[in-house]
């Protein structure tokens, strides 16, 4: 057996840990050896015996359970290949998430017995140039280096410290429940990772729900081992010694660059590790036990109708049955055709941006095909007209730095607030305009406006209910007088329309005027210019009396200043504050993206066809 020897201190952490002893180990490994022999795929494999200890230190030495994983482990390659094959260290991506520095083990254990502790700083990455699974992928390379090198690992588990600063939704749309499942599959069932604790920094208000889908997975003990912080550090330190941090982190060991060198040249030189067993998989055709996709990841279970093979193409939310069946109902939705529609829409995006290095996400093109109900066309011709609008609609759609003073001040007075909640689970997104704000303020209907398509397309990313069932706006008119209702004009109006329908693919369902101020009607008669017939009867006006529009927007969903029982102004105010300032680099995408747009020498396009005026 060829296995390093452990320190006198580690020896007694693995007897009392992984119920290891040097008998014991010799025993199992021979054990492993005989399964090893009696599987086609395996048979031929050169397996070191350091190995074959790392999976039954993770199984504490109970022989089928190491056996599982090591087979889970193999399988995966076939089955998951967007996290656990094709794992080319030199490949541009890899080597430029290498240079980034995503997950970085520490070189120093707190004590002899301590886990190791790992530097995940998903804030140094940008959602919409990096996929969140070629980040997960390259951390678990890293993670087999562990398995063979580091004892501390093996033994006494791994303590994550997660920084997720300036966390955007580029990633957190990517973190998806059956990604979640598929990472958690990969690091206990298959790698036998023993997380410790979890201590997440510079935790934001976003970041709840992703933190909820990977709870999803966790043992009840290990959901208690997962603490937040904001900016302060000082209790984390209580936990984990500055001794072994580095200095970025207010410790005194070495900086982040030395740990990216380091672990980038190690990665580079496991390339034939990588290559050898990347090869290894199993032939489902021939082994009595091979896995498929849905029965090793449990996922049949968990998420009913999830189809693994769509998954690895696109990277889509899956919808809730309810939306599921209203997707299919009300915008031609359905598996056959999402996987098609998007090729086609992808196609478009490229020959718009030869030379283009952002890649938007399927979310995004998803959100165009459903504002058209899947008609390819009308789809394509939006999203075209989409990146006009920063030169046909710069008022609206140019300079939207979040941290501009202007953008933090309009951001502040909580002009454009979606509800948390919706009616029903298939329900639209409800939308509180607070045109009231503007009174005694400084800022426009223009503002206002440039606010809520701002907040409409982190709608488009993240919100099915938005972009399956569409938007129900509540608009509050209190105190509105003539300076304000002045600016509504037609050609307002009709900018605004042709932003939000022919863009943006938003699909209003209704409107509800509350606290209608005397000179409303005229500006009501040049909104209903633009509506359909259907629409026109589905604008709803009250006074201070809101009892007729609880009977459509129940209490239930609405902020107690509005009569209601979910929460406050205050605190939806904040939480789109800041859900708008994670986005600052989408933005500035999008103000890229425009700045390249091309329409194709073989499309005959008018100039008149891409204005807003």
């Amino acid at each position: 057996m060829t296995v390093r020897a452990l320190s006198s201190v580690l020896r007694k952490k693995a007897e009392e840990e992984v119920n290891e002893t040097p008998n014991v180990a010799d025993a199992a490994i021979a054990q492993l050896r005989d399964w090893l022999h009696q599987k086609p795929h395996l048979r031929a494999a050169k397996i070191p015996d350091q190995w074959l200890i790392a999976f039954l230190r993770g199984s504490k030495f109970n022989i089928n359970k190491a056996q599982e994983k090591l087979d889970t482990y193999y399988t995966l390659k076939t089955i998951a290949p967007e996290i656990a094959a094709n794992r080319h260290p030199f490949d541009a991506s890899i080597q430029e998430i290498l240079k980034i520095g995503f997950f970085l083990p520490l070189r120093k254990c707190s004590t002899d017995t301590s886990p190791r502790t790992c530097l995940v700083r998903v804030a140094a990455f940008n959602g919409t140039k990096h996929s969140l699974t070629d980040l997960i992928k390259v951390a678990l390379m890293i993670i087999e280096i562990l398995l063979i090198e580091d004892d501390n690992f093996t033994i006494c588990g791994e303590e994550a410290i997660v920084d997720v600063k300036n966390l955007g939704f580029g990633i957190i749309s990517q973190w998806t429940p059956t990604l979640a499942k598929k990472v958690v599959t990969c690091a206990e069932k298959s790698l036998s990772v023993r997380l410790k604790s979890m201590h997440v920094l510079n935790a934001g208000k976003g970041l709840k729900a992703a933190l909820q889908l990977f709870k999803l997975f966790l043992g009840s003990k290990m959901k208690t081992r997962i603490h937040l912080y904001h900016k302060d550090y000082e209790k984390m330190y209580r936990t984990v010694d500055k001794s072994i941090l580095p200095v970025e982190y207010g410790g005194t060991d070495g900086h982040i660059q030395d740990l990216i060198d380091h672990w980038k040249m190690k990665v580079e030189t496991y390339s034939d590790w990588y290559a050898q067993h990347d090869s290894i998989r199993p032939d489902e055709s021939k082994s009595s036990d091979a896995k498929n996709s849905a029965n090793v990841l449990g996922i049949v279970n968990c998420f009913k109708k999830l189809d693994i093979d769509l998954f690895r193409k696109m990277k889509v939310r899956e919808l809730s049955e309810a939306l599921r069946k209203k997707a299919e109902e009300e915008i031609n939705e359905n598996d056959r055709n999402i996987e098609t529609n998007l090729e086609v829409m992808r196609k478009c995006f490229n020959e718009h941006f030869e030379d283009h290095t952002i890649r938007p996400l399927d979310q995004w093109f998803l959100a165009f095909l459903r504002g058209c109900k899947h008609d390819v066309e009308k789809s394509k011709r939006k999203l075209e007209k989409y990146y006009t609008l920063k030169k046909s609609a710069p008022d609206f759609f140019a300079n939207r730095n979040p941290t501009d003073e202007k953008i933090q001040a309009l951001l502040k007075l909580g002009l454009f607030l979606p509800l948390r909640q919706c009616v029903k689970e298939d329900s639209p997104r409800t939308c509180l305009v607070r045109v009231s704000q503007l009174c005694n303020s400084q800022y426009s209907l223009v503002d206002l406006t440039k606010i809520g398509f701002m907040t409409a397309e982190i709608l488009l990313l993240e919100d099915d209910n938005f972009t399956v069932v569409g938007e129900e706006i509540v608009a509050d008119m209190k105190n509105v007088g003539f300076s304000i209702l002045s600016q509504w004009t037609p050609s307002l109006v009709r900018r605004m329309f042709t932003c939000a329908q022919n863009a943006l693919t938003v699909r209003l369902k209704s409107l509800h005027i509350i606290n209608a101020p005397r000179g409303l009607k005229a500006a009501v008669s040049i909104f209903k210019m633009f509506l359909t017939a259907k629409l026109k009867r589905r604008i709803y006006i009250y006074n201070e009396d809101y009892e007729g529009m609880y009977e459509y927007v129940p209490k239930s969903i609405l902020p107690v200043e509005y009569g209601g029982t979910a929460g406050n102004i205050q605190d939806l105010t904040d939480y789109w504050k800041a859900k708008i300032e994670s986005h600052g680099d989408w933005y500035a995408e999008f103000d890229k993206a425009c700045d390249e747009f091309k329409i194709p020498k073989k499309t005959t396009t008018n100039n008149s066809a891409h204005t807003i005026s």
